[in-house]
């Protein structure tokens, strides 16, 4: 069967689609959704038996799926719910359970036919995290279900009533500092990360702010800016104190850039709030790297903002393996966070856009990571896995409570394995 993937950005649930169709055997071909116009060449040049759009926010025009058998939408939400902001209105009104369905495409925006639907439990995590984890495995069910359809000739379920809705407004995505507890803010915030962001003042100016954590013990007046650690800022809430990785100036042309970077002037008077990462820390807060060991076991956990990584990261990494050097250890694992274990290049933290004074460091720095990771594998058995921890719970009696997330373990013994993780 011959598959177009039509996309608006080659993104992770477009990626995974392209490869599950792959893998079991489909031709597939890609795409972009740069004109409607083009659409309609994809399909008269490929001439599928079916059209897949897993990522798109622009309706498919009739001249392109009524040349086709069928034309399937992914929709990251239950059926009758329509509308290209779906996750960002259930994050947003605190959902307690959500969905995702495919659908075929027609004349009215996510009105056509269920072929296929699947349920969950909406956890309190940023909108991008749902997307790539409960969206995205859900989505792929849906596919071979709606596809197994197909096949067998069936039709889909035709959707009893529906209800549109637009793009959130400026308002709802506005945070309040004198108003907002911090579990607000941070719904906010999550529900508009990785886009558009929530909106929030900061020292004397507008944001759009993204990469929000929860702080237990530090404390400010609302909206005040009381610490710095890494990327961060620690913002001061009427109940507590979120931290804020990654901020976004209201410009054309902006990008999201560490907020430390974009505040950098100041915070000369703002505190930094240190934290090795072996110390212990009795709460919930902001940390990019996290050593702890367990039977022998030496675990270094990363989580830097969608898994990019500057200069800095690379020498955070670096300080928690040499930690584990001098513990006498015999077996080390890399943890990547939810959803990555890590690529190069964060923007703003190299030489190419940002940070050319030297404060940053250059971009070409970063290739001395990969030979300082081989010059420890000398001595100590160093394993990376793509594992996530349990999503209740503690570590446990060693690594028995951690569970795959995926299907694939990398043990490489040569440097050329790094190279998949972006090192």
């Amino acid at each position: 069967m011959r598959v177009l993937l039509l996309c608006g950005r080659f993104n992770s649930l477009s990626q995974r689609f392209y490869c599950e169709l792959s893998d079991k055997g489909f031709e597939v071909s890609v795409e972009l959704d740069v004109h409607p116009d083009l659409m309609i060449e994809a399909v008269e040049l490929f001439r599928p038996d079916l059209v897949i759009a897993p990522f798109l926010r622009r309706m498919i025009p009739p001249e392109a799926y009524r040349k086709v058998i069928r034309t399937l939408i992914v929709h990251p939400g239950p059926p009758g719910d329509r509308g290209a902001y779906s996750l960002d209105w259930a994050l947003l009104e605190g959902r307690r359970s959500w969905g995702v369905c495919i659908l075929e495409a027609g004349a009215e925006y996510d009105a056509g036919d269920v072929y296929a639907f699947r349920s969950f439990e909406l956890p309190f995590k940023r909108k991008s995290s749902v997307y790539r984890h409960q969206v995205t495995e859900g989505a792929v069910e849906c596919l071979w279900e709606a596809v197994g359809k197909i096949k067998e000739g069936k039709e889909g379920q035709p959707q009893k009533e529906g209800y549109f809705r637009d793009k959130p407004p400026e308002e709802l995505r506005r945070i309040d500092w004198e108003k907002d507890t911090t579990q607000e803010v941070l719904r906010k915030i999550y529900a508009f990360d990785s886009s558009p962001g929530a909106v929030a003042p900061l020292m004397g100016e507008e944001f759009l702010v993204f990469n929000a954590h929860e702080e237990s013990l530090l404390r400010g007046r609302p909206g005040e800016v009381i610490a710095h650690r890494g990327d961060a800022v620690c913002v001061g809430t009427v109940d507590g104190a979120v931290w804020i990785g990654h901020l976004r100036k209201r410009e054309k042309e902006s990008i999201k850039l560490p907020a430390t970077l974009l505040l950098q002037d100041r915070l000369e008077s703002v505190k930094e709030s240190s934290l090795e990462p072996w110390e212990d820390y009795p709460g919930k807060t902001y940390r990019e790297v996290v050593y702890e060991e367990r039977n022998g076991i030496s675990i270094i956990h990363s989580n830097f903002y969608n898994g990019a990584m500057s200069v800095r990261h690379c020498e955070e990494l670096l300080k928690a393996l040499r930690y584990a050097k001098r513990r006498d250890t015999k077996l080390l694992i890399l943890f990547g966070s939810e959803g990555h274990l890590c690529h190069a290049g964060e923007r703003g933290r190299g030489g190419c856009l940002f940070g050319a004074d030297g404060r940053y460091g250059h971009s070409t720095q970063g290739r001395g990571f990969k030979p300082s990771l081989q010059e420890h594998r000398q001595s100590i058995r160093l394993r990376v896995l793509d594992l996530h921890p349990p999503q209740k719970g503690g570590m446990g009696d060693g690594l028995k409570d951690y569970e795959y997330k995926t299907a694939h373990e990398r043990t490489e013994s040569q440097g050329a394995g790094f190279r998949r993780f972006g090192f």
